[in-house]
């Protein structure tokens, strides 16, 4: 019964990311007004709110003015709710379930407004910093590890941001992708080169399926932007379930 409860707090926190990845790049409030159509303004009813259920129920459109609704919507909410129940099987009934279905959530925000607007907001780079510091003393780290893993996760990708800059004079990261690394180094904590390495490894190995097949099917060219806050994030949820 428990995991049914986990699985639907999911889904419904995965509701309020979708106001905040919506809301936030548009310098919002993600608290008011209340929930509404972006089309025609129609504050969106309580039954019409459900997580999933409300998308189907009403086949994807605005019961008002009947325009479709991004698919998104129920696909953000579903996967927040499955990454909610890994973090669960893995951490259990403890505080670290706690710690890491709060990070999984701001990862989400910041992954997907990244994917949308190739833009990650500092005040929620900069929150995930100052959390990971925060709650590393609730958790399995120590401060201190908090702080080395900031460090030293930041570290390889600011070296990265700086070739780019000096040698090639072009971005290659953002630095928004620096901030968020550190963030995320703060959340996990140094654990020693292996798992720094491992993290390093599978946010580039994505990036670069990820990048290929968008070549190859012609939907990027080699000139164009490709946001890779979404590979830090991927990496970094695959760092805590493993």
């Amino acid at each position: 019964m428990l995991i049914f409860y986990v699985f639907l707090l999911g889904l419904i926190v995965g509701s309020f990311l979708n106001v905040c990845i919506y809301r936030i790049p548009r310098g919002a409030s993600v608290s008011f007004p209340p929930s509404h159509c972006p089309n025609c303004k129609e504050p969106i009813k309580w039954y019409d709110n459900i997580p999933v259920f409300s998308y189907l129920l009403l086949r994807g459109r605005c019961r008002v003015c009947k325009i479709k609704i991004s698919f998104i919507y129920p696909v953000i909410e579903i996967i927040t709710g499955i990454l909610y129940l890994l973090v669960y099987f893995k951490y259990g009934f403890t505080i670290l379930t706690v710690k890491y279905i709060i990070f999984v959530s701001i990862l989400i925000v910041l992954g997907m407004i990244d994917l949308q607007t190739y833009y990650l907001p500092e005040k929620l780079t900069f929150s995930l910093i100052f959390l990971g510091f925060a709650l590393a003393f609730i958790s399995d780290i120590t401060i201190l590890q908090s702080f080395l893993g900031a460090a030293t996760y930041l570290f390889p990708f600011f070296m990265i941001y700086a070739y780019g800059e000096s040698i090639l004079h072009k971005s290659i990261l953002g630095f928004g992708d620096l901030e968020l690394v550190a963030g995320i180094g703060a959340f996990i904590g140094y654990r020693g080169y292996f798992e720094l390495h491992l993290f390093f490894t599978i946010s580039f190995v994505i990036g670069a399926i990820v990048s290929v097949i968008l070549l190859i099917k012609k939907q990027k060219g080699r000139k164009d932007m490709i946001p890779f806050g979404p590979f830090l994030v991927l990496a970094a949820i695959i760092m805590i379930l493993k």
